[in-house]
């Protein structure tokens, strides 16, 4: 493509105006008046090729982006810009998103284009965080304790990567539902012990073949562990954090691990609950933990003499629901625990380069 050049001697282009001019526009006056008012009627008619010292290329839809290049890049040609050409080249050369689903359920995905290289994410759901059991400690002092419950593990995180998108037979996508948080436990007008509830698992997540589990539930107490962890393995990225027991504190959700390769954080565990401690004096409330990071809810606040046990926050992204915070069983303090936070939903993302 090349600039033109006009020689300057005044005739690079010839003019035309209707065949009707001469009546229209009869004296010079008239036509004055209406090349004035913009309203003289004239057409540029071709290149005086002489006025030229060198003529460049002309700019029309075949010079700018040809049917063959917009075949090449769309598939088939049609009238995009010469913006959207480059904009969907520079989107072929590095990974852009091609779809992210986030809500439970299953889906089938069909690609609009084919991608050279795709990679996907496949995040299972997060469990769901326990409520604590109440507990008597002391007999001779008439004190009880009612416990923090465990905050849930994170689902498990896999990473695929497939080249050629027109291979990939297998297209359903499954996006697993958090798991249910346990629910409160009230109190039964005495000072006796109550059990905990245990939340839910995290359901699975899939995605063309590929599956991650979903996270273990939080109890009474313990944490629940990441998904696709081996049982004999009692800590790691992305377990939930302990509840609060006695005189230890709630633990802090365990942060998800940091896939280097592509720059992104595992889901985090849900934090541990608070306990509430009573006796005939009165009662105190510990503090829930945080959730890990990336996705992991906080855990609840115990009870107080004169307020409930706090709820556990839902989990995010395959994040980890909080525990709950503990109730008050004593005679003269009577308040329930918290619910459990709900694990965080499954997710899939998928990433593609190249698109053709």
């Amino acid at each position: 493509m090349q600039d033109g050049i006009i020689a300057g001697n005044g005739s690079s282009r010839y003019l035309k105006t209707v065949a009707a001019a001469l009546s229209l526009y009869p004296s010079y006056e008239d036509f004055i008046t209406a090349l004035i008012a913009g309203t003289f009627p004239i057409d540029l008619n071709g290149i005086n090729e002489a006025g030229w010292s060198r003529q460049g290329t002309p700019l029309n839809k075949g010079t700018l982006l040809s049917d063959t290049t917009e075949t090449k890049i769309w598939g088939s040609a049609g009238n995009h810009t010469v913006d959207q050409a480059l904009g969907q080249i520079l989107g072929s050369i590095g990974y852009s998103l091609v779809k992210e689903y986030t809500s439970p359920g299953s889906y089938t995905h069909t690609f609009d284009r084919k991608y050279t290289d795709i990679f996907v994410i496949v995040v299972g759901a997060g469990g769901g965080g326990g409520v604590g059991e109440i507990r008597k400690t002391n007999e001779y002092y008439n004190e009880w304790e009612g416990r923090g419950g465990g905050g849930g593990g994170a689902g498990e995180v896999v990473v695929a990567y497939f080249l050629d998108s027109t291979k990939i037979s297998n297209k359903n996508i499954v996006i697993g539902s958090g798991g249910s948080g346990g629910t409160s436990v009230s109190p039964n007008g005495a000072n006796s012990d109550i059990d905990g509830r245990k939340g839910m698992s995290g359901g699975s997540s899939s995605a063309f073949g590929i599956t991650a589990a979903g996270g273990s539930p939080g109890d009474n107490f313990h944490a629940g562990k990441a998904g696709g962890v081996a049982s004999n393995i009692t800590s790691g990225p992305g377990f939930g954090g302990r509840g609060h027991v006695n005189d230890t504190v709630s633990e802090q959700g365990e942060d998800g691990s940091l896939i280097m390769t592509f720059g992104i954080r595992a889901p985090g565990g849900g934090g541990g609950g608070g306990n509430s401690k009573g006796s005939s004096t009165g009662n105190s409330d510990g503090k829930g933990a945080p959730g890990g990071s990336s996705g992991g809810g906080r855990g609840g606040n115990g009870a107080t003499s004169s307020a409930n046990g706090t709820n556990g926050a839902d989990g995010s992204r395959g994040g980890g629901g909080g525990g709950a915070g503990g109730g008050c069983n004593f005679l003269y303090q009577q308040k329930s625990s918290g619910n459990g936070g709900r694990g965080g939903h499954g997710y899939v993302a998928i990433y593609g380069r190249g698109a053709f």
